[in-house]
């Protein structure tokens, strides 16, 4: 469901589920095969985790190179920039704040963006004091998106650029403009969500990656690789090389991608309890609090996909 940002932080296929367990299975053999089948020049590595709890089973393999120049083998607990799942952990520390009392979803966000950041939106036609935090969860501000433009297409990318929020908001208003009216469509903008980062390290007064940390009780859920990356990249053993067109973007400036709108780092191991708590309602308070962040939303022009 995202654009090139999904495809270019996300191994091609990644299945994520819980953590291996040390109880031996016979299918877990069958797993292995049949992952290892599936990598090839142009996947150069899989990771996989599978949680069945109903049969018993909790499993994590990993097949083909973690780099490719050098053929490191992939290894299971290695972690990977998420990209645009960090949009749900974002939407969720926003929804943790609402029902902390800390925000209303209806709130204009001209309310917790800077007076630079409300300009710039005004200078290209928006309304941040009319565009609420619920129409940017929902990708329903008529925001374009700010990843649409050349800066982000190769070779430009691989060029060690460093963004910052302000320069993407920046990008939004110089090259695109705005794709409707508030509240009449779904489309999916990045640069709203970048935004909400920045309502949540206001209220927080926190940085966005110790805030969603926090908010999620992330570490006291034992989910220990989920964490923000450095503004400077994290350049461990840890981290996988991740190819977008045969690129090693190993060495991408994170920045790219770093401020609401992608940037967490995780391996599938977390990715998957994380969800499956999420869904089991652990994650909220309060069991409406899943319900209003499942909900489907309607608008005046029907959308061509949900989300």
């Amino acid at each position: 469901m995202k654009t090139r940002l999904l495809l270019l932080f996300i191994l091609p296929t990644i299945i994520a589920c819980e953590e291996k367990t040390a109880a031996v299975n016979p299918l877990f053999g069958q797993f292995q095969i049949a992952l290892d089948s599936q990598w090839n020049e142009n996947m150069p590595g899989i990771l996989v985790s599978v949680d069945a709890k109903k049969y018993g089973l909790s499993w994590s393999g990993s097949a083909g190179y973690s780099d490719k120049a050098t053929q490191t083998p992939l290894l299971p607990h290695q972690t990977f920039r998420i990209a645009s799942v960090t949009k749900t952990f974002v939407a969720a520390t926003v929804l943790r704040l609402w029902e902390e009392d800390k925000l209303k979803l209806d709130d204009p966000i001209e309310l917790y963006i800077s007076s630079e950041h409300a300009d710039l939106l005004r200078s290209d036609g928006y309304e941040p004091e009319n565009i609420s935090i619920y129409h940017l969860l929902t990708h329903s501000s008529g925001m374009a998106e700010h990843t649409g433009t050349e800066k982000y297409q190769l070779p430009f990318i691989t060029t060690n650029y460093n963004w910052t929020r302000t320069l993407q908001i920046q990008e939004l208003v110089e090259f695109t403009e705005p794709v409707g009216a508030i509240g009449e469509k779904f489309s999916y903008s990045d640069t709203g969500y970048i935004l909400l980062g920045e309502l949540i390290e206001k209220i927080t007064a926190k940085n966005l990656g110790d805030a969603i940390k926090d908010e999620l009780k992330l570490h006291e859920l034992g989910l220990h690789s989920i964490h923000m990356e450095e503004a400077g990249g994290e350049m461990s053993e840890e981290r996988i090389h991740q190819y977008y067109q045969n690129v090693d973007t190993y060495a991408i400036n994170p920045t790219i991608d770093l401020y609401g709108g992608g940037g967490l780092l995780a391996n599938t191991q977390d990715l998957s309890k994380f969800f499956s708590l999420l869904l089991e309602g652990k994650i909220f308070k309060n069991a409406s609090t899943l319900e209003r962040m499942l909900a489907t939303v309607d608008h005046s022009t029907p959308s061509g996909m949900d989300y």
